[in-house]
């Protein structure tokens, strides 16, 4: 699983806050502005764990050893090894189609976006709220730079999509683009042939 943590500024700048993914213990603080952002995740499968830090900066422990983040950084920990050295986060996608604000007539939209340099592939979320707080659908990775889902329900959804590295770690996430799914019907009809 993963997390995303944000928060705004923070009037006691003492807090401190402890996040467990795996076997690596981050501690996230804020910028000077009082604002941080990270995210950490667990693989499941070979119990590494991912730390990406997009505002303020984290200490990263794992194995008897520590990393420093700073913003725009992260780090791979291995499940039974120190954490990597910081890696920079790739660049948030852009140039997202269909646009803001597209209605769409099938529940099977094709979303696209501009490939982001070092991408390794690309995860794509949906989810009923622009901060992607309350997810609809999460694609598995995605090589190329278009992903059809089938969304299940009709309404308002956002989108984004963010690059993942060879190493695993996420990106920046895009801006999240509004859409609106009147219909369930799918098309699954062929493409014409001209």
């Amino acid at each position: 699983g993963a997390a995303d943590l944000e928060f705004a500024p923070m009037s006691r700048r003492r807090t401190e806050i402890e996040l467990i993914a795996g076997s690596a213990v981050t501690r996230p603080k804020p910028g000077d502005d009082g604002r941080g952002k990270i995210a950490a995740g667990a693989d499941e499968e070979d119990g590494s764990a991912r730390v990406m830090v997009c505002e303020g900066s984290s200490l990263v422990e794992a194995a008897g050893s520590q990393v420093s983040l700073r913003k725009g950084a992260g780090s791979k920990v291995p499940a039974n090894g120190p954490p990597s050295p910081p890696e920079q986060l790739l660049a948030s996608p852009r140039k997202l189609e269909p646009a803001d604000g597209t209605v769409w007539k099938v529940a099977n939209m094709r979303v696209s976006w501009r490939a982001v340099p070092r991408a390794d592939h690309y995860r794509v979320e949906i989810c009923r709220d622009p901060a992607c707080g309350s997810l609809v659908l999460r694609s598995g990775p995605v090589a190329e730079t278009s992903w059809q889902p089938t969304l299940p329900e009709a309404g308002d959804h956002n989108w984004r999509v963010r690059g993942v590295s060879a190493s695993g770690l996420e990106g920046y996430a895009s801006q999240a683009t509004l859409q609106t799914l009147e219909t369930l019907r799918i098309d699954d009809r062929a493409p014409a042939v001209a």
